[in-house]
């Protein structure tokens, strides 16, 4: 199976697998790899979201804009940001 990489990061809501370049001493090029989710949270203000970087432990990770890798692969796209915000409001 081919796996399509891009290096455009992804700006909506999504499962992510992330890979990073290394060389080893013999030259060689190898990956690490890593899963985030990317999904909509609730900032300080009423109608304040941000899409938050989220590590696999559920944990937010940091800001999406320091998330640099050489590769993103989206898993699954998740649910938009007015979709989540209507869910919110109905919940209030």
């Amino acid at each position: 199976m081919n796996i399509e990489w891009t290096t455009l990061k992804p700006d909506f809501a999504c499962v992510i697998a992330t890979r990073s370049a290394w060389k080893s001493k013999a030259g060689k090029t190898s990956f690490t790899y890593d899963i985030f989710l990317l999904e909509w949270v609730r900032g300080d203000g009423d109608n304040e979201y941000y899409l938050a970087c989220m590590d696999k432990d559920g944990e937010e990770w940091g800001a999406l804009e320091e998330l640099t890798v050489d590769g993103y692969h989206v898993l699954e796209i998740l649910p938009t940001l007015d979709e989540v915000h209507k869910e919110m409001s109905r919940h209030q």
